[in-house]
């Protein structure tokens, strides 16, 4: 948790995107940087642009909201963010959780032995495809 809280007011906002899902519905998300590593995302409605809880799926099958303005929501909503629950992941990683008025809304992993903060692979997999 303290790694965390440590890199929470240098975490940056990085490139927002449009994905697509399964079914068709698009995806509007924004990533969250430290160091120049994409370390975690954070999901949009793309109808609104309001912040998401982590798992809740909006079916929109067109994005309104501008990508610019993601980008500007989100770093707003940085400074508010809060360090959650802990959690033991794969291959002896924590992963933390980062709440905005008590919703979880990103994670972030760190290394179990030193305590660093990782890439978040799948994220900056996405940003690079979109």
């Amino acid at each position: 948790m303290s790694a965390v809280k440590a890199a929470l007011p240098k975490v940056a906002v990085g490139k927002s995107f449009v994905k697509t899902g399964k079914r068709g519905e698009k995806k509007l998300e924004v990533t969250l940087v430290l160091d120049g590593k994409i370390v975690s995302r954070m999901r949009l409605n793309p109808g609104t642009g309001e912040i998401m809880p982590r798992g809740q799926d909006v079916l929109a099958q067109a994005v309104s909201a501008p990508q610019d303005q993601a980008a500007k929501i989100v770093q707003q909503a940085i400074p508010n963010l809060e360090v959650a629950a802990v959690g033991l992941g794969k291959d002896g990683e924590w992963k933390v959780d980062l709440t905005l008025k008590k919703a979880v809304v990103a994670s972030m992993n760190v290394h179990g032995g030193d305590g660093s903060i990782l890439p978040d692979w799948k994220a900056e997999r996405d940003a690079t495809l979109y």
